[in-house]
């Protein structure tokens, strides 16, 4: 019967499928890739090294802007600390019209000694009553008082992290506290 249909028994193809004709996998065969296949990949290289770059220069960016408001947040606590520190032991104190220089005296049985002083000149910095400085690149330093015991002591800093003619990637801080004569 099946010699009828045109089959033999031990057909090598009995009961599979017949081959196919037509392209065979492109990487098999000895030709190796088209100019198009080779551009495809070049293009997708590209792409992926473009996104690896924008994404390091973004975090590189990050990690300036946040190690410069870092720096500026201690110097401000630490400058703001200092001049607290030398507000204590005093008795009363002296604010300028301009309220960015305060002097601190305590009183003694002879009279009133200056022991310290702190003011913020045309360059930023803030020095003391000898003349040093105690910090640099400050905006602003304000003192206020309405007893001359207690005094509040605003100080803003800024920090240029990147371009000095663009303002968006500055970083500012304001360092503020109270401070109280304890004598």
């Amino acid at each position: 019967m099946n010699e009828e249909r045109g089959l033999t028994l031990g057909s090598k193809h009995e009961g599979a499928p017949p081959p196919r004709r037509g392209r065979t996998n492109p990487l098999s065969n000895s030709s190796g890739l088209t100019m198009i296949e080779l551009l495809m990949v070049a293009g997708l290289s590209l792409a992926v090294v473009a996104a690896i770059a924008a994404t390091y220069v973004g975090t590189v960016r990050s990690w300036r802007g946040t190690a410069a408001l870092a720096d500026i947040q201690r110097e401000g606590s630490l400058v703001v600390e200092v001049i607290a520190r030398e507000i204590r032991p005093g008795s009363r104190v002296t604010i300028d019209d301009d309220a960015d220089s305060l002097s601190v005296f305590f009183q003694a049985g002879s009279g009133d000694s200056l022991i310290a002083a702190f003011y913020l000149d045309d360059s930023g910095n803030v020095l003391d009553v000898n003349g040093g400085t105690v910090t640099s690149g400050v905006d602003s330093l304000k003192f206020t008082s309405s007893d001359s015991r207690s005094v509040n002591i605003d100080v803003w800093l800024s920090n240029d992290v990147g371009t000095p003619d663009r303002s968006t990637d500055d970083q500012a801080v304001l360092m503020s506290t109270t401070a109280v004569c304890r004598n």
